[in-house]
């Protein structure tokens, strides 16, 4: 169920008082040029004889029968008032401006999501029967955010933000399915001229920081020339849940769900501190270049030491290209690279090219027991054509090849078609081939989907995944997943219920089926302020 109230900005403005034309303004400014002595040249009336302006036509004053003109002031705007004296010829001096409005948001919103599942699992190549399983997990979403708010260094320079989120379920209320929940962003932002500052839990996007939360503090600055720099230190958030139960200890000893955390080390919220910075520079929206560097730490010592640089440009309108590339510094290789090209030489035809490079192992932390393994390092490249030549009717061919450290290759290819019919393709289908070869093994895959809007707020898709397998695993030589679903969400109407199945069949299971029904409920309050 999503519902949604909104309450519109509500904005006190000040109106100025219209003054009109009077008598005695254009008395003054007749004495000012008789008094000014300046010998300005009489010229005939428009239309008499000798004058060279066309006849214009004589326009009743405002507000008199035949006028089209409104009263002054009748529409709350300024009006001017003639009284000024400029080199002997008249002039009219405008009212003061008034201050431009002074604006703030702020938004609230809540958002519950109420899903059920119902579980049957056959196991085994016999399909052993296995006792059904029923889930009922609410899911809870709040937040709010104050944009543009005033502070007492300046005006408009203040933004707050607060988001969590909180789930239970309704069936279980074991151990195991307790109440949890997380403060996603509490943070607030200063602007100060070109700088910023911003203090609180935070995310770090992008660059060799790829995506960390972190409670701790982010300042930068940014240029006319399009130069910037940012710099944060903080806490990391997500070791913090090491010590939860439910937490699973990849790489430890025990590798299992734990169950007893207080027989673990406690752990203190400053063993898990990182910083990091990022250098930019941005033209036009054309170009944009940077390098960043982050490094991060765990009780057991240092987890992560990265620096990244990223480079994208649009020469063309229809040509844009780019690239990044992230260096692990405590082991001297390369963790990450890509490099891309996307071009539209027409209309109906596309072209794209991506190369990429992944060590596997680099992303693990450096305290992991896992980190000492290495994991084959993998090379991609490939490219898609899309072509549109009909309308409403897509296709794409695409064909990439890897490589591994163990010099072993593999190749994938495929095609697609997407098309809609109806108005605003209220039927909308696509299917998709792929062919998968490796050195020992490989699989042929074809996906199919369609999605129809059956009336204006109703909407069904059904989906069917079929894989074949060259070498048949567990005497099983293919696999089906399969899903349906229908979801009501009227535009205006705060609420949105979604049924749903789910259906697989594979070489590890005879059949695992689930049903689901969600039910969503949305508030969303605006509001805003003007202060003059």
């Amino acid at each position: 169920m999503i519902w949604s109230a909104r309450t519109a900005s509500r904005s006190t403005t000040l109106r100025a008082l219209t003054l009109s034309w009077t008598l005695s303004g254009i008395l003054a400014a007749a004495t000012a040029r008789a008094e000014s002595g300046d010998d300005e040249q009489v010229r005939p009336p428009p239309g008499t004889p000798g004058s060279t302006v066309d006849d214009e036509p004589v326009k009743p004053p405002p507000g008199t029968p035949g006028s089209t003109a409104p009263l002054p002031g009748a529409d709350g705007s300024s009006s001017r008032r003639g009284a000024a004296v400029d080199g002997g010829k008249g002039a009219h001096a405008a009212v003061p401006k008034l201050p431009p409005e002074d604006r703030f948001q702020a938004t609230a919103y809540s958002r519950t999501f109420v899903r059920l599942f119902r579980r049957r699992y056959l196991g085994g190549l016999g399909g052993e029967v296995t006792e059904d399983e029923t889930i009922v997990p609410v899911y809870e979403y709040v937040g709010l955010r104050v944009i543009d708010a005033d502070a007492p260094w300046g005006k408009d320079s203040l933004d707050l933000r607060l988001e969590g989120w909180g789930t239970v379920d309704a069936v279980d209320v074991s151990e195991d399915r307790r109440l949890t929940g997380d403060l996603v962003a509490a943070n607030a932002t200063g602007r100060f001229g070109p700088g910023y500052v911003t203090v609180g839990r935070q995310t770090a996007v992008g660059g060799a920081a790829r995506f960390t939360r972190f409670d701790g503090l982010m300042a930068g600055v940014r240029s006319s020339y399009g130069l910037g720099a940012d710099a944060y230190v903080g806490l990391a958030v997500t070791p913090r849940f090491h010590d939860r139960p439910e937490y699973v200890l990849l790489g430890s000893r025990a590798d299992s769900m734990l169950k007893h955390p207080e027989a673990l080390p406690s752990t203190s919220m400053t063993d898990a501190w990182l910083a990091g910075g990022k250098l930019s520079w941005s033209r036009a929206g054309r170009f944009h270049a940077a390098a960043s560097f982050h490094e991060e730490h765990e009780r057991a010592g240092l987890a992560r030491q990265w620096a990244a640089i990223d480079i994208s440009g649009q020469p063309a309108r229809s040509l844009s290209l780019g690239g990044t590339g992230a260096f692990d510094i405590f082991s001297a290789h390369l963790a990450d690279a890509d490099g891309y090209v996307d071009w539209e030489p027409i209309e109906q035809l596309g072209l794209s090219g991506e190369v990429t490079h992944s060590n596997p192992s680099l992303f693990l932390s450096r305290s992991s027991v896992l980190s000492v393994f290495s994991l084959d390092t993998l090379t991609e490249a490939g490219g898609e054509v899309t072509v549109r030549a009909i309308p409403r009717v897509q296709l794409g061919v695409s064909a990439w090849h890897d490589w591994y450290s163990d010099s072993t290759s593999s190749n994938r290819f495929g095609g697609r078609i997407r098309a809609g019919w109806g108005p605003r393709d209220a039927l909308v289908a696509q299917i998709r081939y792929a062919r998968v070869e490796e050195s020992e093994k490989g699989y042929h895959a074809v996906r199919g989907a369609i999605a129809y809007r059956v009336v204006e707020p109703v909407v069904a898709t059904v989906e069917l995944h079929e894989y074949l397998y060259d070498v048949a695993v567990h005497g099983v030589d293919s696999a089906t997943y399969g899903s349906t679903t229908v979801e009501y969400g009227a535009a205006k109407q705060p609420w949105k219920l979604m049924l749903g199945g789910f259906m697989t069949r594979s070489p590890f299971a005879a059949m695992d089926a689930q049903a689901i029904a969600r039910l969503s409920y949305d508030i969303d309050l605006a509001t805003g302020a003007t202060t003059p």
